[in-house]
């Protein structure tokens, strides 16, 4: 494991020096170490969030 973590700073070194705006994520150059969050797409969010306003909005309209 130690060895796998030196050969992937050095590694990284080399990319931050050499291309910086290529330089991973901590979560992309360690990923045994980290676990990956899932985003959840905007998309779908926001047609939750329309479709709790119409619901909300149909509810308010009844009282």
């Amino acid at each position: 494991m130690l060895a796998w973590i030196g050969y992937n700073t050095a590694a990284l070194t080399g990319v931050a020096v050499n291309d910086p705006k290529k330089f991973p994520s901590l979560e992309e150059a360690f990923p045994n170490l980290f676990e990956k969050e899932e985003q959840q797409d905007w998309r779908r969010m926001k047609e939750r969030v329309e479709n709790f306003a119409s619901l909300r909005k149909e509810i308010r309209t009844m009282s």
